[in-house]
């Protein structure tokens, strides 16, 4: 049914007063059979997974083992990327995908190098990842369908050009502060947090509706994001920070997936992931400075294999204290909270937390730790450490609760149609959020805070400063008389 006038002055009173509401709208993202459909697929990978580490040792090596439990990671996470909220991506799509590279090629690449750790360590390492892997995936489409049975949304206005404007300003403005300070070593993660920012707003704007043209405004929209990221591509990567390269594409990606939804774009990038990686790879071998490259982790393909290595490597040393292997003590959540002030540049405090990959590489490569390596273990490898054998129950539920909250984000920013400038940075602040979730997979809280966390709070502020009030009835008459308000 479709409205192409707003009617009488009390509907117009309603309007302005925001207690109007459009008919009840089936959610955006609804995926109440593939929701059934996952938690099936959950069960069979961890049906299998329970039968290949069983069988590891008796029916099929050890070696065998890591690369079949690799590939079913990728397959598993791969088949909850393409399905889970249809032809629209997700941030558990976006989470999915990280497990994909780090969780399922990781393992399979390390077969082929020099493994610090040893089989049955990486074979235990991957199963207590595909074990959370699996319960939060669990948790999140058991609680899905709750989120979207009874969503609705209220009409609004359409953009104004100032907003639009203003909206573009803010993200080159961005962009550039950080693009000029670059390289400054006291601003830390600063200018990177801002050119990110600044994308991620750039792409927002793009993403724009006109109310009765779903399809929203032309491509010329994003030229200014497409622009920015090939400038980053051109002038600021070297070689080192591969994932924040990924995450500004997954900005570009997402949104413009979010503003034309198709199906297609996931098979795409599933096809595209493998070529991504080689060319990444390749690029960082030819990077030979920084401490990040010490001991081959960080060159080539060491970057995604290392995690699991390293996972494994806690796992190893945190055994028995009576067979002299090196205990972890237990941090009980104090890494999240070293993680918030992640941003905050050394130079301005001198005496900030450092971080855990820091203090893993003081106990796991005590020679590189004096030039400054940090190891990186999984998101999966912060929660053992922080609570042991625990997280296999804490890490699901508090994973699996985060991803439920951007779903909604999600759905309630896309009905509003993102057509003023205070939904257009809440958007933005969410595009920072989601695709920095390579970092946190990779290595936890404190590089995801570091990066997307940091431009998450520069787009958040900004958003809560750009609250904006409806015209009054005179302006909302005029303004309204050729839109019109779609229903289910």
């Amino acid at each position: 049914m479709t409205f192409n006038h707003v009617g009488s002055p009390k509907r117009l009173q309603s309007l302005a007063s925001g207690s109007y509401a459009a008919a009840p709208q089936p959610a955006l993202i609804g995926v109440s059979r593939r929701s059934a459909f996952l938690r099936k697929t959950v069960c069979v990978v961890l049906a299998l997974g329970a039968a290949i580490y069983l069988a590891i040792g008796t029916v099929i090596s050890y070696q065998a083992g890591v690369i079949l439990l690799g590939i079913l990671a990728a397959i598993g996470a791969g088949i909850v990327f393409v399905c889970d909220g249809g032809a629209r991506i997700t941030a558990c799509g976006i989470y999915a995908l990280a497990v994909v590279v780090f969780q399922g090629i990781g393992p399979i690449l390390l077969t082929m190098n020099p493994a610090e750790s040893t089989f049955q360590s990486i074979i235990l390492a991957q199963t207590t990842a595909l074990l959370t892997f699996g319960l939060t995936i669990w948790m999140y489409e058991s609680q899905s369908d709750r989120l979207t049975s009874s969503f609705s949304y209220k009409p609004w206005l359409p953009s104004t050009r100032a907003d639009r404007k203003s909206t573009y300003a803010i993200g080159l403005v961005l962009y550039f502060i950080g693009f000029i300070g670059n390289g400054e070593e006291w601003l830390a993660a600063l200018p990177g947090a801002l050119m990110y920012s600044g994308l991620c707003i750039l792409s927002a704007s793009a993403v724009i509706r006109v109310p009765g043209k779903f399809r929203g405004t032309s491509w010329q929209s994003w030229i200014p994001a497409l622009v920015a990221f090939v400038l980053f591509l051109a002038m600021v990567f070297k070689g080192a920070g591969r994932l924040m390269v990924a995450g500004l594409g997954i900005v570009v990606f997402f949104a413009y997936n979010n503003k034309r939804p198709y199906r297609r774009h996931k098979y795409c990038a599933i096809l595209a992931l493998g070529p991504l990686l080689a060319v990444g790879a390749a690029t960082r071998m030819s990077d030979s400075s920084g401490a990040a490259v010490l001991d081959g982790q960080g060159r080539g393909a060491g970057s995604i294999y290392s995690p699991i290595d390293t996972y494994a490597l806690i796992l190893e040393m945190d055994g028995d204290p009576e067979s002299g292997s090196v205990g972890f003590d237990r941090e009980y959540g104090a890494t999240f909270l070293k993680a918030l002030v992640a941003w905050v540049p050394r130079s301005l405090w001198s005496d900030k937390p450092v971080g855990l990959g820091f203090e893993l590489s003081a106990v796991l490569h005590p020679d590189a730790h004096r030039y400054g390596h940090s190891d990186v273990g999984l998101l999966v490898g912060e929660f053992y450490i922080n609570f042991g054998w625990g997280m296999l129950g804490i890490m699901p539920f508090v994973v699996a609760y985060f991803l439920r909250q951007l779903r909604r984000m999600q759905e309630r920013l896309i009905a509003k149609e993102l057509l003023f400038r205070r939904e257009i940075l809440a958007y933005a602040a969410y595009l920072a959020t989601v695709s920095s979730f390579g970092e946190l997979v990779w290595a936890g809280a404190h590089s995801w805070m570091a990066r997307g966390g940091l431009a998450l709070i520069i787009c958040g502020c900004l958003s809560l400063a750009s609250q904006r009030k409806l015209p009054n009835r005179t302006k909302l008459s005029m303004q309204w008389h050729r839109s019109d308000f779609r229903t289910a």
